[in-house]
């Protein structure tokens, strides 16, 4: 398999500080000096209701600025952001690329400080909206991570190869959307399925097998990112 070497990390509700103080809030651009990306999908319920589980998608939103490697969460739900499981301590394989680069986004102790601010609740169906505003004359990967439990198919099985049971229930593994935007890129720009996770476990990689995932490319669907 194909490792992408792609990072990240995401949010929503907070403004795009400047990357020279990236833990900041507070210090969001000045409009007249900024532009707004915008991050836009749909959750199909028709799709997560033929899971085993039947419950709605774990998603993440982020930027990453391509020149400085800065990333920002624009939004996530709530379970992920909090780490707050029923029944579970964790839930590691949920959505392990952008839970793994969330350490490094903000000073220790600043994710408790705002997750609330940022994450949201578990959309059970229609469409998500969510936008930030960002430095002008600068270019960025948007990244969007969805996952939902039980959506086996005869490559994720509960049983793997190696007898390596799914002890998680994750069935297919989270997957990563991603597009580039800025100053010249076109305003509207459709993310394209790039990568996938680990079922079995939180590694730092990104397979591009992505031909053994069915069902799960449904979970969300009219996907755009749009720069103002």
């Amino acid at each position: 398999m194909k490792k992408l070497l792609s990072v990240v990390s995401l949010a929503g509700v907070l403004l795009l500080p400047g990357c020279n103080n990236k833990n900041n809030p507070d210090d969001s651009p000045d409009p007249e000096k900024s532009d707004l990306i915008e991050i836009s999908f749909e959750v199909d319920k028709e799709t997560y209701l033929l899971t085993d589980y039947g419950e709605p998608p774990q998603i993440a939103v982020w930027l990453e600025d391509a020149d400085s490697k800065f990333y920002k969460t624009i939004w996530v739900t709530r379970r992920s952001g909090k780490n707050d499981w029923q029944g579970k301590v964790e839930c590691p394989v949920s959505l392990p690329y952008w839970n793994l680069r969330r350490a490094g986004e903000e000073d220790p102790g600043f994710w408790e400080k705002v997750v609330d601010a940022i994450s949201g609740a578990t959309v059970a169906e229609g469409k998500i909206k969510k936008s930030i505003r960002v430095p002008k004359n600068k270019k960025w990967k948007s990244f969007i991570e969805v996952n939902v439990s039980g959506d086996y198919n005869k490559y994720f099985q509960y049983w793997s190869d190696n007898d390596i049971p799914d002890t998680e229930g994750n069935g297919q593994p989270s997957i990563i959307y991603t597009a580039e935007i800025g100053t010249d890129t076109l305003s509207v720009v459709l993310p394209k399925l790039t990568g996938r996770t680990n079922q079995l476990a939180a590694d730092d990689s990104l397979y591009t097998d992505i031909e053994k995932i069915t069902t799960a490319r449904k979970l969300i669907k009219e996907i755009k990112v749009t720069l103002r």
